[in-house]
């Protein structure tokens, strides 16, 4: 199932509206932004820390080629990487 939930994919399935939350329009950088935001998109992740999520995150990304792109973009301070991507993927762009 994994090579069906494509950047893509994964980022249209996000634009289906799951509440009346407004979407994003900033780049969630901090862990408490990255853990609500990761927490937001899937709820599985609810007791999980922001650790955790990263290393879930990396292992199914960690092979994704639009992932591996967008790795070197993302900001020195930010040290959860796959998370970043995975949290403002509309942001950055398919």
């Amino acid at each position: 199932m994994k090579q069906y939930l494509t950047p893509q994919v994964l980022a249209a399935l996000q634009q289906l509206p799951t509440s009346d939350a407004p979407t994003p329009t900033t780049l969630a950088t901090t862990s408490e932004e990255l853990q609500q935001r990761a927490i937001a998109l899937d709820d599985k992740l609810t007791d999980l820390s922001l650790d955790e999520i990263e290393a879930q995150l990396q292992s199914i990304f960690d092979d994704d080629t639009w992932t591996q792109q967008q790795l070197p973009a993302v900001p020195e301070q930010v040290t959860h990487r796959y998370t970043y991507v995975y949290v403002n993927q509309a942001l950055l762009g398919n």
